[in-house]
């Protein structure tokens, strides 16, 4: 995780480093690729600062996923709508 408080946060991951050998027989063995993902989001207070609801969380958070292996790419970006205890939200790939 490169950073995090209590309003964004980011990460980046590598699977595969060392790209292992992978097949059913020997002699047909290929490298599997490394696996790149990197996210990040945050959480906006909806609330203000003179809000009555007591402990109830009301925020908005958007989040962003990006991945990368061999030739292949995939982006999510979405967002959650958060008002304690109901989360609602969805996401999109391209």
């Amino acid at each position: 995780m490169l950073g995090y408080n209590e309003q964004y946060y980011g990460g980046v991951s590598v699977s595969h480093l060392t790209q292992p050998k992978i097949g059913f027989y020997t002699g047909d063995a290929d490298p599997l690729g490394m696996k790149i993902t990197v996210h990040a989001g945050g959480v906006i207070n909806l609330k203000g600062n003179n809000a009555n609801d007591g402990d109830r969380e009301f925020s908005i958070s958007p989040n962003i996923l990006y991945q990368q292996q061999f030739k292949f790419h995939q982006l999510n970006i979405g967002t959650y709508l958060t008002f304690d205890p109901i989360i609602i939200g969805g996401m999109v790939q391209t």
